[in-house]
């Protein structure tokens, strides 16, 4: 029986190159970034935050941080271009998935430093990029002699050198990426009971950021890999607004640290359960000026 013998190669690099992707959630620079929108007027939340600031057992009867509209996030997931369809991204543990809006690319500049390597691969050389180099220095290998600069390699997406070189490019070129547009809430269905209550204090005293806002958790799922990212939950407004007085047309009067007198009333929410109440810290007096330095006085007679 004759014997038959042949050679089998892999190319692991390649392989390796087109079964990943990376998710780029900051600096994208897209338009359609929208922090979630919030009620923030209405009378019961202007009487607290105006002439009286409030401490609650519970929340019962009260409805802070309302989601009037959703916050929205567009980020880019960079990869080959057969993987767009396949690509789907989970926001917050929701079990549906969001998809791609399409392809798109964008010119990024790179730097490339070799201290001793033989190849340098491009960070999203997907899809055969076009690279121009703008700017280099020359090439020495350890030695300290000069070597001929590194050559690109369309097909692997990247450039090597003849043997171990000490050098550096500056290049461009234009990536392909997916683009999808992510839609947030409150995070509420993933911060628990005590986190949301202490996001709604922070938010009535004027800033949510005081408080540890769960961030949009998101996981991206390709045919062949996965990967996590996450990004900053954003309100608008960040906090029930300051006490001002007036308008802007005819001047506006800003509360003065420090001035405000003030006295406590305890109101139970139901007659029947004594340990639903909230605490009004009601203002007896305040203080305040424009941005002339005008001032005014307040005394509220009527407790």
């Amino acid at each position: 029986m004759g014997q038959v013998s042949a050679d089998l190669q892999i190319d692991f690099h390649s392989f390796a190159q087109e079964s990943a992707f990376e998710l780029v959630v900051e600096g994208t620079d897209q338009e359609g970034n929208k922090p979630v929108t919030v009620e923030y007027v209405s009378q019961a939340m202007l009487f607290m935050q105006l002439w009286a600031e409030i401490t609650w057992h519970g929340t019962h009867g009260l409805e802070v941080l309302k989601m009037l509209t959703p916050g929205q996030k567009r980020v880019k997931v960079f990869c080959p271009q057969e993987m767009d369809k396949s690509i789907r991204i989970f926001v917050d543990n929701d079990k549906r998935a969001v998809r791609s809006m399409g392809r798109r690319c964008d010119t990024l500049t790179e730097a490339l430093t070799w201290n001793g390597e033989v190849w340098k691969p491009l960070r999203y050389g997907y899809n055969r990029p076009q690279v121009t180099i703008i700017e280099k220095t020359t090439f020495r290998d350890r030695q300290g002699d000069l070597v001929a600069d590194p050559k690109y390699d369309p097909g692997k997406g990247g450039f090597y050198t003849a043997g171990e070189t000490i050098g550096a490019l500056v290049v461009q070129y234009k990536p392909g990426y997916s683009l999808f547009n992510i839609s947030y809430d409150t995070g509420e269905p993933v911060a628990s009971r005590a986190l949301f209550e202490e996001m709604k204090k922070c938010w009535i005293y004027g800033d949510i950021g005081k408080a540890s806002v769960p961030p949009v958790r998101l996981v991206a799922i390709s045919n062949r890999a996965a990967v996590t990212a996450q990004f900053e939950r954003l309100f608008w407004p960040k906090g029930f607004p300051g006490v001002t007085i007036g308008s802007p047309d005819k001047g506006l009067y800003v509360e003065t640290p420090g001035t405000r007198e003030t006295m406590t009333q305890r109101l139970f929410l139901d007659e029947n359960d004594s340990e639903a109440f909230v605490d009004l810290k009601k203002t007896t007096y305040i203080e305040g000026a424009d941005e002339t330095g005008k001032k005014f006085k307040l005394r509220l007679l009527n407790q």
